[in-house]
């Protein structure tokens, strides 16, 4: 069903969708052993056309989370280092799984072998997006709305 439903999201261009269903579906072909396919879906292309980097970033920690349970703890934590400072999670659902992921990962290595992992995640270089001038602060996408809708 749920290849049926990345089959359809990418069809209509339904971005949220596809991710939605290609997050599940990778966390169900770990949990089989295919963890090869399982890798492919998480950071999907239309993502990566979008330059939606909250979502990228979301998608990480489900990599990060896949890596776990495929006994890639080493690399699942250098993973956690790269992207463990970003405010940019979203939804609080990936905040607590950011915290849950700190707790297994504590748990499996220690807290400084985890530390001395994550900093050669943070150390890597990651390329980020240029500010864009067309983006609103919360506040005035907020007055643009109500203002549209007077």
């Amino acid at each position: 069903m749920l290849a049926a439903g990345v089959a359809i999201a990418e069809q209509h261009g339904a971005y949220t969708a596809l991710m939605v269903c290609q997050r599940t579906l990778a966390r169900i072909y770990v949990r089989d052993g295919r963890t090869g396919e399982a890798a492919a879906l998480l950071i999907p292309s239309a993502l990566r056309r979008k330059a939606s980097w909250m979502f990228l970033r979301q998608n990480i920690y489900y990599a990060i989370s896949t890596l776990f349970e495929a006994e890639a703890v080493q690399t699942a934590t250098v993973l956690f280092g790269a992207v463990r400072s970003s405010s940019a999670t979203g939804a609080l659902a990936i905040a607590r799984m950011r915290q849950q992921l700190h707790e297994q990962l504590v748990s499996a290595l220690g807290a400084e072998r985890l530390e001395e992992l994550a900093a050669t995640g943070e150390a890597l270089p990651i390329e980020r997006p240029p500010a864009s001038p067309k983006m609103l602060s919360p506040r005035s996408f907020r007055t643009r709305m109500r203002q549209m809708w007077r």
